[in-house]
């Protein structure tokens, strides 16, 4: 590899075994503002996005914690040995984290950054709440970015969906946060959980001069 990337391609890494290699080339690629303690993790899947008890076979996922003195890879279910999940919130029926879903969402007329905006936000995962949202980014160069807002059975480590689209700028090379041009939120009408105001206050913080827009679906 030229350089370190967030994602590398499923056929460049052909076994389980070449992870622990990945994880100190992934550490420079860390942003820690505050605690400056870059510390990184290697994920094989088809996506690497996951709060991993939120799968459906969460705890047959292999660990492997590098700094042990022997490492080696480890059920999940090894290291939660009381694991709490969906499976004791939702029925097994119920579409869990990456796997198909539409939230059924819609909105008038969207344009290009909004209708982005709703795909996440019908693809979010809150099967607790029943209040999906999603956002959508577009940067100075016109490339957009989008992200779900996720749900976890234990709620409180929720991913809001403007950090999920920032996980998506970040890890696709989107720069700085300056770079950030316009933004739009998605969520339902009515829902209990509102993102605007986070969103807002977020946005503001890292890219002032990025243009919001919230909008209802039904």
């Amino acid at each position: 590899m030229e350089q370190s990337r967030f994602v590398i391609p499923a056929s460049e890494v052909e076994s389980r075994e070449a992870l622990p290699s990945l994880v100190s080339s992934s550490e420079p690629l860390v942003r820690t503002p505050i605690s400056n303690f870059n510390v990184a993790a290697v994920g094989l899947g088809a996506s690497g996005r996951a709060f991993v008890g939120e799968l459906r076979h969460a705890p047959d996922v292999q660990i492997l914690i590098t700094s042990d003195p022997n490492p080696s890879f480890t059920p999940l279910s090894h290291l939660l040995s009381h694991h709490f999940g969906p499976h004791d919130l939702l029925p097994q029926s119920e579409p869990l984290l990456l796997e198909p879903r539409h939230n059924n969402l819609t909105l008038p007329n969207p344009n290009s950054l909004t209708l982005a905006a709703l795909e996440a936000a019908n693809a979010s995962h809150a099967p607790y709440s029943a209040c999906p949202s999603g956002v959508a980014l577009l940067d100075s160069k016109g490339a957009l970015y989008k992200g779900s807002y996720i749900e976890s059975a234990a709620y409180n480590p929720s991913l809001g969906p403007l950090q999920a689209a920032l996980v998506a700028f970040i890890s696709a090379g989107g720069g700085d946060y300056e770079d950030i041009a316009a933004a739009v939120l998605v969520e339902k009408e009515g829902a209990l959980i509102k993102q605007d105001h986070t969103a807002r206050l977020l946005l503001h913080s890292i890219a002032p001069l990025c243009r919001f827009e919230a909008f209802l679906a039904t």
